[in-house]
């Protein structure tokens, strides 16, 4: 074997074996075992760390527990705490409106940044999910800390007034009651994300 190709037979086996023992591979490394502990939250919105496990609200952003697959729904009025670590000319806001009847008309939402008087509006329509950015005051741009975000919307969506009843074919059989949804918290809007850029 010519030497330049037992030099490359010999680097493939080398970094061959790296990779395969790159990792555990004992009982230690079983991802079955992960769990999620305490609630969801947007990134960079600043929720109290003893919240416990479960849904629960704060500031009107309603908190999910770790088995969700969704965050999160704000009240029609909210105060978020979104962390500023440095010097930024933009808040950028992810939202989505969900496509239910009650919003069939759209939902209007306001926000205002900190001591920013200016309120910035957004308008979005059922089923609709967009990223917006909102410029900063002078002021706010060199700001660090926790920034107080006040969120108000037009419309709240109770899921238990506004839920139609099922009209699957178990439910008009008699064979699958519709089940009457429970959930009385008004909400407004779903923020994906929100952070300072």
């Amino acid at each position: 074997m010519p030497p330049r190709r037992c030099a490359l037979f010999v680097a493939a086996i080398a970094l061959t074996s790296m990779l395969a023992a790159c990792g555990p591979r004992d009982a230690t490394y079983d991802t079955s075992a992960f769990q999620i502990h305490g609630t969801i939250a947007p990134p960079d919105v600043a929720v109290p760390s003893n919240r416990g496990i479960g849904s629960s609200e704060f500031n009107g952003l309603y908190l999910e527990g770790p088995d969700s697959f969704s965050c999160c729904w704000i009240a029609p009025r909210a105060s978020l705490l979104i962390r500023k670590r440095a010097r930024a000319t933009d808040l950028v806001i992810g939202l989505r409106l969900p496509n239910l009847p009650r919003f069939a008309g759209g939902q209007i939402v306001t926000i205002r940044i900190g001591t920013d008087a200016t309120p910035h509006r957004i308008s979005l329509a059922a089923g609709e999910q967009l990223t917006d950015r909102l410029p900063l005051s002078g002021q706010l741009r060199d700001a660090t800390g926790l920034i107080p975000v006040d969120v108000t919307a037009a419309v709240a969506y109770v899921p238990s007034r506004d839920t139609p009843p099922s009209h699957s074919l178990l439910s008009l059989l008699h064979l699958r009651a519709a089940a009457p949804s429970s959930d009385t918290r008004q909400l407004a809007v779903i923020v994906l994300y929100s952070y300072f850029q």
